[in-house]
């Protein structure tokens, strides 16, 4: 039991270091351990490295999106096709009362497709439609303020911007085709 006992009296002692011990300071090791030389890598191959994993990261949460929109296809093509119905309204009014009407309708199917579209993506950060589906039934709800009055270049403007928004929506609905499962 002695015996034990001065081996675990030497034991700390030789843990706790007392000023001036002949062993060298645990600062002075650790330094030592530190210095060595740095790496041979060429800054530019890193560089290009870091580029390649950075687009490698991008592609792969695009195609994380794609996958998540063919999973929900059928609700994106609700959503679109109520979409268009707005659009050809627009498409079809002449008159200042017409369009007044294509955007009564639009503001009174909103709800119900801002209810779909958060349906599909809650959080709207996992599908690479549900941003513009809601940009685009913005526009049709609050179309510019000379498309409203009757204005014939504005309303033509308008017309062009919901068609080329929603032929957009429809190549994204496509690449969502592309979907690349592991």
């Amino acid at each position: 039991m002695v015996a034990l006992s001065s081996a675990l009296d030497g034991c700390r002692r030789s843990a706790v270091q007392k000023p001036g011990a002949d062993a060298a300071p645990v600062e002075a090791v650790a330094a030592r351990h530190r210095r060595h030389p740095p790496l041979p890598e060429d800054p530019e191959l890193g560089r290009k490295a870091t580029e390649q994993w950075q687009e490698h990261e991008e592609e792969e949460e695009r195609n994380r999106q794609r996958c998540f929109d063919h999973e929900r296809r059928p609700q994106h093509r609700a959503v679109l096709a109520a979409l268009e119905r707005l659009r050809k309204g627009y498409d079809r009014a002449k008159s200042r009362t017409e369009i007044a009407a294509a955007q009564a309708r639009a503001t009174r199917e909103a709800p119900a497709l801002r209810e779909q579209i958060d349906q599909i993506d809650p959080w709207q950060n996992s599908s690479l439609l549900v941003a513009d589906d809601a940009a685009l039934l913005d526009l049709l709800t609050q179309p510019p303020a000379g498309a409203q009055g009757g204005d014939a270049a504005e309303l033509k403007a308008l017309r062009s911007e919901l068609r080329q928004r929603a032929q957009q929506l429809q190549q994204k609905l496509k690449e969502a085709e592309a979907c690349e499962r592991d």
